[in-house]
């Protein structure tokens, strides 16, 4: 149609998929924002400066995460953080990966991982056609 001088069509298609990739958005940022409230609720008996306060922070921006990495990120003893991990995974948190071999002891967010599952899902069809 465009080629034959009808350019409505591409123009509501532009527009279609620029308003299917915010709303996609807009959705992410409300899963984010419920996935905080969530893990907020968990470790809010934690004392403030509890090294895994700083970890939840981490989390979105590194989903899955060791002692090793965190290191760096949080700023703690290996140790404390090896400690803070298994805390997080007990309050539901984080999920130890099962070890397949040497190194520590890997853990992951599930929830975050879900919501960019789902995130990329929305994206792959933001139409809702098949």
């Amino acid at each position: 149609q465009y080629r034959h001088g009808d350019f409505v069509p591409i123009i509501e298609l532009g527009a279609d998929a620029t308003f299917a990739a915010l709303r996609n958005a807009s959705h992410l940022f409300d899963d984010v924002v419920t996935i905080q409230e969530l893990w907020a609720e968990r470790i809010e008996e934690l004392r403030v400066d509890a090294v895994a306060h700083r970890i939840v922070a981490a989390l979105l921006s590194h989903p899955v995460v060791d002692s090793m990495m965190l290191e760096p990120v949080v700023e703690a003893s290996r140790s404390t953080i090896t400690s803070a991990l298994k805390d997080l995974a007990d309050r539901r948190v984080l999920s130890a990966i099962r070890r397949s071999g040497r190194g520590p002891q890997r853990y992951v967010a599930h929830d975050v991982i879900r919501a960019l599952d789902a995130f990329t899902s929305r994206a792959i069809n933001p139409f809702g056609r098949h």
